[in-house]
């Protein structure tokens, strides 16, 4: 069981102006809205110096997440403010605090390097989410929801559900500069002709505004794979056929994934 997050030790390291000599200075705090024994907490730093709890729940209703902002942290007065929000329905498994696998989706959480927002993308189902960016698996868009909040006043800004695989599943996060952005797999179809199974990703970067989430598309491409039946050959040239298509379309499929890159 993990051990309930109701008192943070922090210390501040600095070196005196006399001397160099370096001493700490610890600080005290214990929560006003504690976790509880059926809560797993994690701790990040927000933009602007405060600190940010975010607490769940092991059991229903888990879709239910706790944050707490702890300013002026390093003062005789810290300030803490409380915000619940909704991430809809999940199964989200927790790992061990010292696991590094995708089983608790703390990653999802964007702050707004200028400290105006913070966006929580939660997503409903994470094996679609992982399929949906698997270049032949069938997997339907990932049903996905983003909490965006304002940082000056920490209130909720908008709640939406979405059905975007680009906004569920693609890479997300503010640039150094401030732009929302999110890159990945947008579109993907399949079709079956003589034998031949034809995959075709469209792939798409955008920057979004915040908190309308308008999309404005800063570039995109195509990427086009083709699956042939397994075939034995007949006759030597015939084996040596079949050696020459498929070395052509390895050779292609590797010519347009690099110009894609580009």
């Amino acid at each position: 069981m993990f051990e309930q997050l109701t008192l943070l030790m922090l210390l501040v390291f600095s070196l005196a102006g006399c001397g160099g000599q370096q001493y700490t200075r610890s600080f005290k705090y214990r929560l006003h809205n504690p976790q509880k024994d059926d809560e797993y907490s994690t701790l990040h730093t927000m933009p602007d110096g405060a600190l940010l709890t975010v607490t769940k729940r092991f059991d229903q209703p888990k879709q239910i997440w706790n944050l707490r902002r702890i300013q002026a942290w390093d003062t005789p007065q810290p300030r803490e403010d409380k915000l619940d929000i909704d991430v809809g329905p999940n199964d989200e498994i927790f790992g061990s605090p010292l696991e590094t696998d995708r089983s608790d989706r703390n990653d999802e959480l964007f702050m707004d390097p200028a400290g105006n927002y913070l966006v929580i993308r939660s997503q409903q189902d994470d094996a679609a989410a992982a399929g949906w960016n698997l270049p032949r698996y069938d997997s339907p868009a990932p049903r996905t929801v983003l909490n965006i909040i304002d940082l000056h006043g920490f209130k909720l800004l908008r709640r939406t559900a979405i059905t975007d695989p680009l906004l569920g599943a693609g890479d997300m996060g503010f640039s150094p500069t401030g732009t929302f952005m999110v890159s990945g797999l947008q579109q993907r179809s399949n079709a079956t002709a003589g034998g031949i199974v034809t995959h075709t990703l469209r792939h798409a970067v955008e920057t979004l505004t915040v908190p309308g989430l308008q999309a404005e598309t800063v570039c995109s491409y195509t990427l086009v794979e083709r699956s042939f039946p397994a075939e034995t050959p007949s006759t030597p040239e015939d084996g040596r056929r079949i050696d020459k298509r498929n070395r052509d379309e390895n050779v292609r499929e590797v010519d347009e994934k690099q110009a894609a890159e580009q």
